[in-house]
């Protein structure tokens, strides 16, 4: 099957109750984010978790927007806004810290939605094979022009990093 067949499909779950409107914007700056790279996503509703892909090509996702980190990210020296893992089973997962994103938002002046939304970006770029880079949005941690990018709509995958992501759905 061709690429343009694939499509990473986000199954969405808002454990924190961020507001709606926060979480639209998010994810249609999300969709835009991808979209520079040349990758198509969609986001499906809740109630749809656990239903089969549209194609057997498709990628699903799983974002889990929480209140807080647990467990061992509680422990860390340096407070981090998500993580993300593939199960045994290869169940691939992303988790969201909303407080710590609504946190660095105020702090730096930008809006959670944004913030948000980078985050996501970030968390599916692990979940496709991407690790941290030195620059932008697969940073391990954004510095201030980073922020500011994000607040203009500017934080995006490098061009090489959007290639991986392009040649990772592809095989």
């Amino acid at each position: 099957m061709g690429f343009a067949a694939l499509a990473i499909i986000v199954q969405l779950s808002n454990i924190a109750n961020v507001p709606t409107p926060i979480v639209r914007e998010a994810q249609s700056e999300v969709a835009r984010v991808f979209a520079a790279a040349g990758v198509p996503i969609e986001f499906t509703a809740e109630d749809t978790v656990g239903t089969a892909p549209r194609s057997a090509d498709d990628v699903i996702v799983r974002v889990l927007l929480l209140d807080h980190e647990s467990g061992a990210l509680r422990a860390c020296a340096d407070s981090v806004l998500g993580a993300a893992n593939t199960t045994e089973w290869g169940t691939r997962i992303a988790w969201v810290f909303y407080r710590r994103v609504e946190e660095a938002g105020d702090q730096r002046g930008v809006r959670a939605a944004l913030v948000l939304a980078c985050t996501i970006a970030h968390e599916i770029g692990h979940l496709l094979g991407r690790e941290h880079s030195a620059v932008g949005l697969m940073r391990a941690r954004w510095n201030q022009h980073d922020f500011g990018r994000a607040a203009r709509s500017d934080l995006r995958f490098s061009p090489e990093e959007a290639a991986d992501l392009r040649d990772h759905l592809s095989r």
